[in-house]
């Protein structure tokens, strides 16, 4: 019994490490397929219409790309660029869930550079690891509770005189923080890769302008 009921505490720890990773690769491969199925010649015509509906561009480049932190003027640059698409795939990704740079077209040079709280590299530690540390928090916090409530369930098994409502709250509790822990991780991640994402984004600008 104590073999399998450590086997078992084993297989949760491992999912609930993979879990934030999955997520990841989920949201990268995910908006791939989508990009290749939706049609982006909608978003053209958004832009080059008379109206330019800032609105209806920026709800078209979210439906396509799964970003709402891409603004209508840093769209236009994007799509006059040569083949808009992978480069408008790359900076979604960017900013795929907070704010981290903002694009600008000066002179015809095209500028990325990371948002007010994020501006220097000090920032950009801070709250890239901060995260990802309240991140190995809140999963702990959320190993703990998922054992005890584990624990007091294989009491409940064995019959032993333990109040199933302490092992509904454990439960709960284990639940919510695994929810939130998740989050802070793909937050983190998306500002310490940020620098990589914009080199990468001026090379293929620099080569498609050759």
């Amino acid at each position: 019994m104590l073999v399998s009921h450590f086997e078992f505490v084993i297989k949760i720890i491992g999912g609930m490490l993979t879990f934030p990773v999955i997520s990841f690769i989920f949201n990268f491969y995910y908006i791939r397929a989508k990009d290749r199925i939706i049609n982006v010649e909608k978003l053209s015509a958004a832009i080059k219409s008379d109206s330019k509906d800032c609105h209806l561009i920026e709800v078209l480049f979210r439906v396509i790309y799964k970003s709402r932190y891409v603004s209508a003027d840093e769209i236009k640059i994007l799509m006059a660029q040569k083949s808009p698409s992978r480069l408008s795939f790359l900076y979604a990704q960017l900013n795929k869930w907070l704010k981290v740079t903002e694009l600008n077209n000066k002179g015809g040079d095209i500028t990325i550079e990371f948002s007010h709280s994020l501006r220097t590299k000090k920032l950009q530690n801070l709250w890239g690891y901060g995260l990802l540390f309240s991140s190995v928090l809140i999963y702990a916090v959320s190993l703990y509770f998922g054992c005890k409530a584990i624990d007091l369930s294989f009491l409940v098994y064995n019959r032993s005189h333990v109040n199933p409502a302490d092992v509904f709250l454990y439960y709960s509790i284990f639940i919510s923080f695994f929810a939130l822990y998740n989050y802070p991780f793909l937050l983190g991640s998306c500002i310490l890769l940020a620098p990589l994402r914009i080199k990468i984004i001026h090379k293929i600008i620099s080569a498609r302008n050759d």
